[in-house]
């Protein structure tokens, strides 16, 4: 079984890491969200046209691995690996758990685009949690009830 990590960047740097991190091999997930806009705002066409957005800015998920951190920081943009709090131990996240959250990214997304080739506003502001002063490993233990790995193995 596979664990993720959470990786930090700079801001608008997700996808150059989590493309360096793809070609050494390992698996990375950065997780967008799908918004719709308007294509014209002046003609009173219904038309609509997606793109997307980071939904955690700054932050993406990779395939645990321990020597990962030293081979990120000669990428530009790496800003760290979140850790356990009071450790050294990466805070590592079960793959089930990275699972039920993509999917649940997934059916948000396909929903506004759904409703964006229909021609409609997306219904409603999503369901996300806010992360405030919660880590992103919290968050996702909050949201699907499946716990994280105490201990980097």
């Amino acid at each position: 079984m596979t664990h993720w990590c959470i990786v930090r960047t700079d801001l608008a740097y997700e996808q150059r890491v989590a493309a360096a991190i793809e070609r050494t091999g390992y698996q990375v997930w950065c997780p967008m969200e799908t918004r719709s806009k308007r294509i014209t705002a002046k003609s009173r066409s219904r038309a609509r046209e997606c793109y997307d957005v980071p939904l955690l800015p700054g932050i993406f998920l990779a395939a645990a691995e321990p020597m990962l951190e030293e081979f990120l920081s000669d990428v530009k943009g790496f800003d760290t690996v979140d850790r356990q709090p009071g450790s050294y131990a990466l805070c590592l996240i079960p793959e089930a758990q990275v699972e039920l959250f993509r999917r649940y990214v997934d059916e948000a997304n396909a929903q506004t685009a759904q409703r964006a080739a229909a021609g409609l506003r997306p219904k409603g502001k999503k369901k996300w949690l806010p992360i405030g002063d919660m880590s992103v490993a919290e968050v996702l233990e909050r949201m699907f009830g499946v716990k994280r790995i105490e201990e980097a193995a």
